[in-house]
């Protein structure tokens, strides 16, 4: 019966088919009866449990028909909504009691996103179609089976993931097309998400369509390397095809098997270049292995019949000079008989925005390159037709904002940001969406932050941290003991600088605070742990467990604090040190099981993974946002302990060896995730326009935040401009604010001018909005639509930004159509706490709020606060909703924007007695503009181009006579 159930899914790969007629066409086929109908099949996904295969396998199935944008099957239904489920059940042909079944075993809400695709069409033809993929799918059935019934995923991630890999690889050149071109693209996900299953499923994909060269760049550190191979080697391409390495392993049961040889059952083998801890070296006579076979000689190699049936290659190689230079030796030898452009190439290029790309200034010499650049550079060139595809988690990658080098890895053909997956815990979970939200139970800051200010040793610091990593451990243990989901790996990150002489320090301080801590049976170290469990965790699993087992009482878990602490110590003892020096101690968790608090540095920053990770201990300076975001190890998948998981962050950092300048991580954090979110909103805005407008990479340049696009040389510019944009529905923050006062009094005197005439009144706006209770106290003034115009018009930003607000300004001009607002709500938040000082305008005392400014100063890291804008999208008609009270019912209008001001300083600002900043947000209501977007070019000769010539300034008289006066030239010098 389970094998008929299993090849009644097989049959359903491209969409839903009646299951009785299909169940009893197997059945004749294999002489099986009695018949079985849609109720055995149903019943037996019931009764299998959650992890059953029949349940897991046809979840799989029905997520991804809930997901699918437009199959062919979907007669005008949209994804994840009732109407879809509803044609599914009709194609399946289920009983009204089968359907119920269906939703409560199966349900389809709630939705993950959509992949986003950003594209260049040109010449593009789409070649990977469902029947395409319905001849050879042999490896991507397995990898699917792998993430089904291994790694137990969620049906809706592999709804994404199915759907994000045919997105990548239709964007490829047809493998077997003789004309194939090369390709280059960059796939975007979320810091710990799993980008590294994404790319095991293009691999796996593009293999069965005909792809017979996988190079894959591991990242530039042997741990990350090591751990990519071996997810390769588990998860792809099986027990039958490799050597020896793994059969000691733990887990070597959950490695895939094909149950024989791949090519003993109509698909082909896999040959592996590198092993799970051997690099590529250069491989001398045995270049056989990079020869590819023609069984028609007189067929090209990318003819399917001799395509399909020689073997795949798989290299995965570190972005290391030494390794690189290798695999082009071997490439560049093996060229003798092979002709590259004839082997379907593909280039995985893992943290793509590290080490890869061209960091030479870009003043140099157009030919000079940075070392791993120029041999990635030179790998391309000599494979010729390589489809090159680089992955990354900071969307403001090198590889985006720094295109001076555009020839090279800049992805032109396509951008494909990854939806964030259920289950992910990421930044927007450690901070909260409303000043509600901060105040409940339920807030993320009270529950998962604990803030770190002073010393190390500080009783609330790292002892503290210590205190965490045990007490989470035994609730782990705990609730193993109760569900029986077993918790291989334990671990607690400890990162603060990147210098190994400060981690081998660090390390030591960490080992003295876990001895002398008395967890070993000691009532002094259990009645701290006592405390931390009633006043912080027995709270937390409370609002946060989830369904999560909680024990009644501390007492309960005494015995597992023991097991917990013999755990920790077993081995080499309780710290582990991961840096270029302590190699050994780099933790195996596939292995082995690791109880372990794990210190390091750099190997910590980019791409690996720390299984089992619930406590964090974060202190590092990072000074640039890229570097920020990907230190964020503590993102990922939590499940069974999300309630456990804990940073300690620091919140007063010295900048400086003096101490003068402070950043706030949290609040860095804090704005990174919003550029992220906004980007991320324009990718997804603009990519959905009508054909013929949709954005191109090559126009994603002028969508980065300004403060974060990196500058081109001198004499470069990006070709790509914004010329018109719709701000209907959308909110514009821009918090890049003027460094020096002079500036800075004249906003000041702008919005005085404003408002020193209005009539401000103090309110508090009550409303549910979009489902979510929302409430803001503010001073609020209405003004006529011309006078915010004048103010903004005015406005300066700082020297380099004078142009900011020129497109909003040019659509309230009604330059492109009526904007749709007749007059503005000026809506000033007044906050309880967090007050530095006041500004009196009028009569009028506004508070002025504390901002984080970012590490240079150039901007504050954020001005709004998720609620505010909620409020501001409610009173303005964009945001359905009820208000709660009469005062805000008054205030929502339509034809209104909502312009949120935010009188502002840093902490170093309010010291040093500065003015404040005027910040603000604007937020518009809908129009009846119909255009979206429109781009143009800066040089029209060359429209593909990303970056192009600049102009020659010319120099004007009055500049030429303003230098000659500040040399004393031809006048009284100044």
């Amino acid at each position: 019966m389970t094998h008929l159930f299993r090849r009644l899914s097989g049959t359903m790969q491209e969409g839903p088919v009646p299951i009785d007629l299909t169940l009893a066409a197997l059945c004749v086929a294999f002489e099986v009866t009695p018949k079985l109908r849609a109720d055995d099949f149903l019943k037996r996904c019931r009764d299998d449990g959650p992890g059953g295969e029949t349940r897991l396998d046809f979840h799989a199935r029905l997520a991804r028909w809930d997901y699918q944008k437009d199959p062919e099957w979907h007669a005008g239904t949209a994804p994840s909504t009732k109407g879809r489920r509803i044609r599914i059940y009709e194609l399946l042909r289920l009983t009204p009691a089968q359907r119920q079944l269906c939703d409560e075993l199966f349900p389809y809400a709630p939705a993950v996103d959509q992949v986003v695709v950003i594209a260049d069409s040109k010449g593009w033809k789409r070649w990977y179609t469902p029947d395409r993929r319905a001849k050879r799918h042999f490896y991507w059935d397995a990898y699917e089976r792998q993430l089904t019934r291994v790694r137990k995923w969620e049906g809706k991630n592999l709804a994404a993931i199915s759907e994000a890999t045919i997105d990548v690889v239709e964007r490829f050149s047809d493998p077997e097309s003789v004309g194939a071109v090369p390709t280059k693209g960059l796939v975007v996900g979320y810091v710990q998400s799993g980008k590294t299953a994404n790319f095991t499923g293009v691999i796996a994909r593009a293999a069965d369509a005909g792809y017979r060269l996988f190079i894959v760049l591991g990242g530039t550190q042997n741990a990350l390397r090591d751990q990519t191979q071996r997810r390769i080697d588990k998860e792809l391409i099986g027990k039958e095809l490799l050597r020896d390495e793994y059969r000691d392993s733990d887990d070597y049961e959950e490695f895939v098997s094909h149950g024989g040889r791949p090519s003993h059952q109509g698909s082909f083998d896999w040959e592996r270049l590198t092993y799970a801890a051997e690099d590529f070296k250069h491989l001398k006579a045995g270049l056989a292995a990079l020869t590819f076979k023609r069984v028609r000689s007189n067929l090209p190699f990318r003819d399917p019949i001799n395509l399909h049936a020689e073997s795949a290659r798989l290299i995965v190689v570190k972005k290391n000079q030494k390794s690189l230079s290798h695999l082009l030796k071997s490439l560049k030898a093996a060229a003798t008989h092979v002709q590259w452009q004839d082997v379907p190439s593909v280039v995985i290029d893992d943290e793509s925005d590290q080490a890869s790309l061209n960091t030479a200034r870009p003043a140099a010499a157009e030919k000079k390159r940075t070392a791993i650049n120029g041999l990635i550079v030179e790998l391309l060139k000599t494979l010729r037709a390589a489809q090159y595809v680089g992955y990354t988690a900071t969307p403001f990658a090198n590889v985006l904002a720094n295109p001076d080098d555009a020839e090279d890895l800049f992805p032109s053909d396509y951008l494909l940001p990854l939806p964030r997956p259920m289950g992910y815990m990421g930044v927007q979970d450690f901070y909260d969406d409303s000043e509600a939200a901060r105040k409940s139970e339920a807030s993320n800051e009270r529950a998962y932050i604990r803030s770190v200010i002073g010393h190390d040793e500080d009783e609330g610091n790292l002892p503290s941290a210590i205190d965490a990593f045990v007490l989470s451990g035994a609730l782990k243990l705990y609730r193993q003991s109760k569900d029986g989901r077993q918790h291989k790996h334990h671990t607690m990150l400890v990162h603060q600088s990147t210098k190994k002489a400060d981690q081998l320090s660090q390390a030591g301080l960490v080992e003295r605070l876990f001895q002398n801590a008395n967890y070993g049976g000691s009532t002094r170290g259990l009645a701290r742990l006592r405390k931390l469990w009633e006043s912080d965790f027995q709270r937390v699993c409370a609002a946060k467990g989830a369904g999560d087992s909680v024990p009644k009482s501390f007492d309960v878990l005494i015995p597992f604090v023991g097991q917990c602490y013999s755990r920790i110590i077993e081995g080499d003892g309780p710290v582990l040190i991961l840096n270029g020096d302590y190699t050994e101690d780099a933790p195996d968790f596939d292995r082995t099981s690791v109880w372990r608090i794990i210190v390091g540095g750099a190997k910590l920053s980019r791409g690996y993974t720390l299984e089992g990770l619930t406590i964090s201990y974060y202190r590092r300076r990072a000074q640039a946002a890229d570097t920020l975001m990907q230190m964020g190890r503590w993102f990922g998948y939590r499940g069974g302990y999300r309630d456990l998981v804990r940073l300690y962050i620091g919140r007063n950092e010295p900048l400086s060896k003096a101490g003068s300048r402070t950043i706030d991580l949290y609040d860095a954090f804090r704005g990174v995730c919003f550029d992220e979110e906004e980007f991320r909103d324009q990718l997804k805005r603009y990519s959905s326009l009508e054909e013929g407008e949709r954005l191109t990479p090559a126009q994603v340049p002028p969508l980065i935040p300004s403060h974060m696009l990196r500058p081109t040389a001198r004499n470069k510019m990006y070709n790509a401009k914004i010329s018109f944009t719709n701000y209907g529905e959308s909110e514009v923050q821009r918090t890049v604010a003027p460094p020096k006062g002079a500036l800075r009094n004249k906003n000041l005197e702008l919005l005085t001018t404003l408002l020193e005439s209005a009539n401000v009144t103090s309110v508090a706006m009550e409303a549910a909005v979009g489902g979510v209770e929302t409430g803001v106290t503010a001073l609020c003034a209405e003004l006529a639509a011309e006078d915010v115009l004048e103010f903004l018009r005015g406005y300066r930003f700082g020297p380099g930004h004078e142009h900011t607000l020129q497109l909003a300004c040019e659509f309230l001009e009604g330059k492109f159509g009526d904007p749709g607002i007749n007059s503005w709500l000026v809506l000033a938040p007044q906050p309880v706490k967090g007050r530095l000082g006041s500004l009196t305008i009028g009569k009028t005392d506004f508070a002025v709020r504390e901002r984080s400014r970012d590490v240079d100063e150039s901007r504050y890291l954020v001005y709004s606060e998720p609620d505010h804008i909620r409020m501001a999208r409610f009173l303005n008609g964009v945001e359905s909703g009820t208000a709660r009270n009469a005062v805000t019912g008054s205030r929502r209008k339509p034809r209104q924007g909502v312009l949120l001001l935010y009188p502002v300083r840093s902490k170093e600002e309010h010291r040093r007695k500065e003015p404040a900043s005027v910040g603000f947000v604007l937020a518009f209501p809908k129009n009846g503009i119909t255009k979206r977007v429109a781009f143009s070019v800066r040089d029209a000769t060359q429209p593909d181009a990303v970056v192009v010539s600049a102009p020659k300034q010319r120099a004007t008289k009055r500049a030429t006579r303003s230098k000659a006066a500040k040399k004393g030239v031809g006048g009284q010098r100044r």
